[in-house]
């Protein structure tokens, strides 16, 4: 059996619950994925967990989600950052919906080949 290398995420949110909520759901989904509560907790993960994709929140307390994205960007300059927007920023239901609802998978010509699994219910 061939192993395929699992990618590596890292949340970045200063809200708990958020990051838990997150993390929880990326790896029930079979992805490698740590949590940082701080814009400096976060670039430090960076550079000891090199992940292949980060999470960011915008509005983090301190060191905001633009200057992290701008020192992330000098650590590894490759590394795939989302700044997910459009959310209240208390709104925990919300961001279920953001993850268990807006994921989508990849298309092949405009038409995805199966259903994810949280819009058949």
């Amino acid at each position: 059996m061939v192993r395929v290398p699992v990618a590596r995420i890292l949340v970045i949110d200063d809200n708990p619950e958020i990051v838990d909520i997150l993390v929880t759901c990326l790896r029930e989904e079979g992805y490698g994925v740590l949590g940082a509560l701080t814009g400096d907790d976060g670039l430090r993960l960076i550079t000891t967990s090199r992940p292949d994709l980060v999470l960011l929140d915008i509005t983090l307390p301190g060191m905001d989600g633009i200057e992290v994205l701008k020192r992330i960007r000098a650590i590894n300059p490759t590394i795939r950052v989302i700044l997910p927007i459009g959310l209240a920023p208390n709104s925990t239901a919300g961001r279920r919906s953001w993850v268990h609802g807006r994921r989508r998978r990849p298309t092949h010509g405009g038409v995805r080949s199966q259903p994810d699994r949280h819009e058949a219910g």
